[in-house]
């Protein structure tokens, strides 16, 4: 028995069955002789056996599969997504007055415990506000007698200089040369006093500034950590 043969007699044990499933499978076996190749043919047919045998597997395989695959309609899937959609849209709104509901609540509570520790923040609020008022007052404070040093410091070295210079040129050269030198140190004196209050003003009192807007920023910056 040779392929054509053995075609055609698959052919005729399939004729049976549906034309498409019967080309479908003619064409599988026809494919199969060719990958094998024509020096092969006899082997081919040894393994797969006789046409009869061969139509027989193809009936009862056709057979065990499902006949038709049961869908549902489009117009019943439209349906039931519609269905779930307007679900999900309930759930949601429920969520959101939920949602309303509770924050309002807790508006509230925080309105009524203001309103019951009111001695408690306000006696702590008045009390912060009064520190921060003394440290800017000392700062200021010191600045202000630091200027006030320093300028007095300067003049009464300027005026020692004068007085020692005008005691050399009256005669008294050593009385001179020590008020000089006196004036000279209350004029050192007052330059560090100056570069004391340079720094104040251009350092501390900036920094005191920033760390006294920190302290009033934290309890925002909690709430909004809260919040979020």
């Amino acid at each position: 028995m040779n392929r054509k043969v053995f075609m055609e007699r698959l052919r005729e044990c399939l004729a049976d069955i549906s034309a498409e499933e019967r080309e479908d499978a003619l064409t599988y076996y026809e494919s199969y002789f060719e990958e094998a190749g024509m020096e092969n043919e006899a082997q081919v047919i040894e393994e797969l056996g006789s046409p009869e045998k061969v139509a027989e597997n193809i009936k009862r395989d056709l057979l065990e599969e499902p006949q038709s695959s049961i869908q549902a309609p489009e117009c019943m899937e439209k349906e039931s997504s519609e269905e779930f959609s307007s679900e999900d849209f309930e759930k949601h709104e429920q969520y959101e007055e939920y949602e309303q509901k509770d924050k309002s609540g807790r508006i509230a509570m925080i309105i009524v415990i203001a309103v019951l520790t009111f001695p408690i923040w306000i006696t702590v609020a008045a009390t912060l506000f009064g520190l921060i008022v003394a440290a800017f007052g000392v700062l200021f404070g010191c600045a202000a007698g630091g200027i006030a040093a320093t300028v007095g410091l300067l003049i009464s070295g300027v005026a020692l200089i004068g007085m020692g210079i005008g005691g050399c040129i009256s005669g008294s050269i050593a009385a001179g040369i020590l008020v000089t030198g006196a004036g000279f140190f209350v004029m050192a004196i007052g330059i560090l006093l100056l570069i004391c209050v340079v720094w104040i003003c251009g350092r501390a009192v900036p920094a005191c500034c920033r760390w006294i807007v920190n302290l009033c920023r934290k309890p925002w910056q909690r709430r909004k950590e809260r919040m979020s």
